[in-house]
């Protein structure tokens, strides 16, 4: 993966249409979008390098996830996961320091999926599978915060072996493996089907933002996107 040129913010969530791509990551105080392209890149990069601070937009703060199709999720059970099992309330990364409770990350009438309103805490997409279930399921956080890192910020670090554990509103534990660590351009052929097509186990998303600020787009350049597996 590339180099990152600059600490990163606000974060993503999901979408499952063809050619849609996780965006939010934009400045300005403006909404973000889950908007079209991206071609990926195969390695993860190292953390944010604090040598670039200046190129963070003044108001990234106030981003939120924008418009965007999320009409192709798989949905293993053919009813609402969270309706059937019930939403998990935590995730633990040991390998990069998160312990974080989850919030329920929706989208609104016009289709936009805010971020968590935590900047320390992460999101579990209700509408992607409960976690254990078959199927992707997809949490997001920030990468980073007004005031310094971001939940998520430490999600490039990850790599292949580490283990994520997710706990279910009944209070077990579903524990993940890291297969792969993936940062994919938001301009070009976004890989949506591998991040978020069919999968024949039950599997996870962790979800942030990577590349770096572009003022020209509005928004951030990447979106780094982590790979689990669940044990067993």
């Amino acid at each position: 993966m590339s180099t990152r040129t600059g600490p990163l913010a606000v974060v993503t969530a999901l979408a499952v249409a063809a050619g849609l791509t996780l965006s939010g990551c934009a400045g300005g105080g403006a909404a973000t979008a889950i908007g079209t392209g991206a071609a990926p890149s195969s390695a993860a990069s190292p953390a944010p390098s604090s040598s670039a601070a200046s190129s963070t937009p003044p108001s990234a703060a106030a981003s939120s996830l924008g418009p965007g199709r999320l009409d192709r999720l798989q949905d293993p059970t053919g009813a609402s996961p969270a309706a059937s099992v019930g939403a998990p309330t935590r995730v633990r990364i040991p390998g990069i320091g998160v312990d974080s409770t989850l919030e329920n990350l929706r989208r609104d009438a016009a289709g936009v999926l805010a971020a968590p309103k935590d900047w320390q805490r992460a999101g579990w997409y209700t509408e992607s599978p409960v976690p254990g279930q078959r199927g992707p399921s997809v949490i997001a956080g920030h990468l980073t915060a007004p005031d310094g890192p971001g939940v998520f910020y430490r999600l490039p670090e990850l790599r292949p072996g580490d283990p994520v554990t997710v706990t279910g509103a009944d209070g077990r534990d579903v524990h993940f493996t890291v297969t792969r660590v993936l940062s994919a351009d938001r301009v070009g052929i976004f890989p949506t089907e591998q991040i978020y097509g069919p999968t024949p186990d039950a599997q996870l998303r962790l979800i942030t933002c990577d590349g770096h600020w572009d003022p020209a787009l509005g928004h951030w350049t990447r979106n780094l996107v982590v790979f689990a597996t669940a044990d067993g």
